[in-house]
């Protein structure tokens, strides 16, 4: 039952940590034409073991005051630990 409680609160942490890096990720890119534009990532990581990790990113940008996609694309990726202080990793980027 606790650990239902500590999940819950950590996801919520989480949810709210979002929450306000994506309000704070918004910027107006010039003063001159006022055009706010915004970029938004959002990343998952999942350690299959001490060795191995896996990761999922989104990213996603805004451009022309919020009305007009930039770019939307996924990178997937993996690591691997060789030993303590390095790891070995390949990523994927797909537009």
């Amino acid at each position: 039952m606790n650990i239902i409680k500590i999940e819950k609160m950590s996801l919520l942490k989480i949810m709210l940590f979002c929450t306000i890096f994506f309000i704070c990720n918004t910027k107006a890119q010039t003063e001159r034409d006022k055009d706010w534009a915004s970029w938004t990532t959002i990343a998952l990581e999942y350690k299959l073991n001490d060795t191995w990790s896996f990761g999922l990113e989104e990213q996603f940008r805004l451009k022309e005051n919020f009305s007009t996609v930039d770019e939307f694309f996924t990178e997937l990726t993996t690591e691997y630990k060789l030993f303590k202080g390095l790891k070995l990793g390949v990523g994927l980027s797909c537009p």
